[in-house]
């Protein structure tokens, strides 16, 4: 878990779009890197200025529909990716439905538990365990 954070911040492989409260494309394919219960962080072309509210779009593997919301960018980083220019950009969620989040963050779980087993049986590291939960 990440200091100063109220929950735990998932990697996860993805895509993410917005757009603005008129409809506005203004990410078209972004790259998930992490989320959490109440928001997300991706990397874009685009320069998304603090303060700006967007409905998003997410797609990822672990869950079989598209994610959505409205959510309120809080953070803009501008970051170098193999010699492209980027932004990283972090948002918390105004809506989302509540089921849908929670089921997407167990899959993730679920998916780490099973790599972690695996790896235990293949003689690396142990699983850590707390509550006889598996735990990053």
């Amino acid at each position: 878990m990440v200091k100063g954070r109220s929950y735990i911040r998932y990697s996860v492989k993805g895509s993410v779009n917005f757009k603005s409260e008129s409809g506005t494309v203004i990410v078209s394919d972004g790259i998930l890197v992490n989320i959490s219960f109440m928001g997300l962080c991706l990397e874009t072309k685009e320069r998304i200025e603090i303060g700006t509210i967007v409905q998003f779009e997410v797609s990822t593997d672990l869950l079989d529909k598209i994610l959505v919301g409205k959510a309120v960018v809080r953070n803009v980083e501008e970051v170098k990716t193999g010699g492209n220019r980027m932004f990283r950009v972090g948002v918390e969620f105004l809506s989302i439905n509540e089921d849908d989040i929670l089921y997407l963050l167990s899959n993730i779980q679920h998916k780490i538990c099973r790599a972690r087993r695996k790896a235990a049986k293949s003689g690396t590291p142990k699983i850590k365990k707390i509550n006889n939960k598996c735990r990053l």
